[in-house]
C-alpha cells in the first residue's frame, strides 16, 4: 500500500471522557494511507509512551481527523507526516512580563512592562513549540527582546514589534522564518547574529535611532537585496544597498542576496569579517584602495563560489584582497615615460624642391 506524510500541526484540548484515557508522548511519527483522511492511533501504538500528560483518545482521533487533509510543506519535500501535540501555554517571560501562546492559530503574545528575560539557544519558555510559533505580537511596554527569544522559530513569518523596544538581543530571530519585519523608531541596539540566517528576509530598514549594530546581525540572509539605513543616522549609512559606518571607513554587511557586480569605494580601510559571506550571486568586486582592508577579518567571501578573483587598481600593494585573489589592470608596455616605452626620434632631412 501506497503511504503518504505530510507535517501538520495539531491542538489538542486535554480532556477525560469516560475511561478511554491514554498518555502521549510530544511528537511522533504516523503512516496514513494515501486519499485516506482519518487514522485511528490504537491504544498500543509507540506514541503511547509518556505518562506525564493524559489525552482522550476520541479527543485525539477527532482533532487528526479535523486536520487530516492533503496539507504542503513548503518547507521540506521529505515523505514525513509529524503529528505534534501542542496545546496553548502562558508564564512569565521577564520580572514584569507574561506570553500567551495559542495553538489554534499559532500566535505568541509577550505582553506586559519592561525588559524580556535573555535566554540561551534552548532555554525559552516555548522552547519545546518553537516551530509552530507562525506569528509574534510584542506589545507596547516591552522594552527589549531577550537574547536568542525567537531562535530557530523556524514556522515564524509574522512579527508585530511595539514601539517601546529599544533593544534586540543577540541571536534574537536567528534562523526563523521571516520574510518581513518593521523595526520600530525605538529601537537603538540590534544585537549580534540578530537575524542571522532569516533566508526569507527580503528586505530591512533601519532608522535614525539605532547606535549600534552587532556583528553578524544580517549574516547569511540569502534571501535580502538591500539593507536599507535612514539618511539621517548619524552612525551607520547604506551605499547600493550594503551597510556601511556613517564615515564610510568599514564596510559592515553586504546582504546575501546581492547579485552582479559591487564597487567598494577606497574610502573602506576595514571590512567586517563574513561582510560577503553567502553572496552567491555575485560576479564581480572591485575595490579602488590600495591596500587590503579585511586583511585581519575571516570568512569575508566564504560561500561567494560565482566569484574568482577581486579587481584592485595597478597601485595595489597587497598579494591578496580578504583571502581574495587579486586582478590587477593589464599594463601597456609602451606608454609614454615607461622603461619599455618607444619614444620615436624623428630626423630632418634635407630635401630638394
Amino acid at each position: 500500500m501506497n503511504h503518504i506524510k505530510k507535517s501538520i500541526s495539531i491542538s489538542v484540548i486535554l480532556s477525560l471522557i469516560g475511561n478511554m484515557t491514554f498518555s502521549v508522548s510530544a511528537v511522533d511519527l504516523v503512516d496514513i494511507p494515501q486519499n485516506n483522511t482519518s487514522v485511528i492511533i490504537p491504544p498500543n501504538s509507540s506514541i503511547v509512551q509518556n505518562r506525564s500528560t493524559e489525552f482522550s483518545m476520541k479527543s485525539i482521533e477527532e482533532k487528526i481527523n479535523n486536520v487530516l487533509n492533503p496539507v504542503k510543506n513548503e518547507k521540506s519535500n521529505q515523505a514525513e507526516l509529524l503529528v505534534s501535540l501542542v496545546s496553548d501555554d502562558f508564564d512569565i517571560c521577564g520580572t514584569d512580563l507574561g506570553y500567551k501562546f495559542t495553538a489554534s492559530t499559532g500566535e505568541l503574545k509577550i505582553f506586559g512592562t519592561g525588559d524580556m528575560t535573555d535566554y540561551t539557544y534552548n532555554t525559552m519558555p516555548w522552547y519545546s513549540y518553537k516551530s509552530y510559533i507562525t506569528s509574534l505580537v510584542i506589545e507596547n511596554e516591552v522594552t527589549s527582546i531577550g537574547d536568542y527569544a525567537f531562535y530557530g522559530c523556524s514556522g515564524l513569518t509574522s512579527v508585530t514589534i511595539g514601539n517601546s523596544v529599544k533593544k534586540i538581543g543577540t541571536s534574537a530571530f536567528c534562523c526563523s522564518w521571516l520574510n518581513s519585519i518593521t523595526i520600530p523608531d525605538s529601537v537603538t541596539e540590534i544585537g549580534s547574529s540578530a537575524f542571522e540566517g532569516c533566508s526569507w528576509l527580503d528586505s530591512i530598514t533601519i532608522s535614525d535611532k539605532v547606535t549600534y549594530i552587532g556583528s553578524y546581525a544580517f549574516n547569511l540572509c540569502s534571501g535580502l537585496t538591500s539593507i536599507n539605513v535612514d539618511e539621517n543616522n548619524t552612525n551607520y549609512k547604506s551605499i547600493d544597498g550594503i551597510l556601511y559606518s556613517y564615515d564610510g571607513k568599514t564596510l559592515i554587511q553586504c546582504p546575501g542576496g546581492k547579485t552582479g557586480e559591487v564597487n567598494i569605494p577606497d574610502s573602506v580601510t576595514e571590512i567586517g569579517s563574513s561582510a560577503f559571506e553567502g553572496c552567491s550571486g555575485l560576479t564581480s568586486v572591485t575595490y579602488k584602495g590600495t591596500s587590503d582592508p579585511g586583511a585581519s577579518s575571516s570568512n569575508v567571501f566564504d560561500g561567494c563560489n560565482q566569484l574568482k578573483a577581486v579587481n584592485v587598481p595597478s597601485n595595489y600593494t597587497d598579494k591578496t584582497f580578504c583571502g581574495m585573489p587579486i586582478k590587477k589592470p593589464a599594463t601597456n608596455p609602451f606608454t609614454p615615460n615607461s622603461k619599455n616605452s618607444f619614444n620615436p626620434i624623428f630626423l630632418l632631412l634635407p630635401f630638394e624642391y
